[in-house]
């Protein structure tokens, strides 16, 4: 899997990825754990208290990599993300921008990195 690659290659901290459906979020969060990255998923079927956990988890460090829904995402604030990666390809292209440049997600500047399965990077 192309992300595995990158996320050995760049080893960040923390990062985000993107997918578009909950099943996707849930696929990959499970496939990535089982792999023995601490990956989380996050997405709108959690409950509320789960969604605080996940978040919690997070920041805290104990996930390094928060598997989301762009609708899941918003208002999302954690310090020291040092990469994010759209798996899917957008639904909607300002989530791309948004999700880049708002100053919450502080990526450090590193560019965001999409993931379209099937087709060529």
């Amino acid at each position: 899997m192309l992300l595995k690659l990158l996320l050995e290659d760049t080893q960040p901290k923390k990062c985000l990825v993107f997918c578009n459906t909950k099943r996707m979020v849930d696929n990959l969060s499970d496939s990535l754990h089982a792999s023995g990255y601490k990956a989380i998923g996050l997405h709108g079927d959690l409950k509320q208290n789960q969604r605080n956990a996940v978040m919690r988890d997070f920041k805290s460090g104990r996930s390094k990599i928060l598997i989301a829904t762009d609708v899941a995402a918003r208002g999302i604030d954690v310090d020291d993300v040092e990469a994010v990666f759209n798996y899917d390809v957008l639904r909607n292209w300002n989530i791309m921008s948004t999700v880049s440049d708002v100053p919450d997600v502080q990526a450090e500047k590193e560019p965001a990195i999409r993931l379209f399965p099937g087709v060529s990077n």
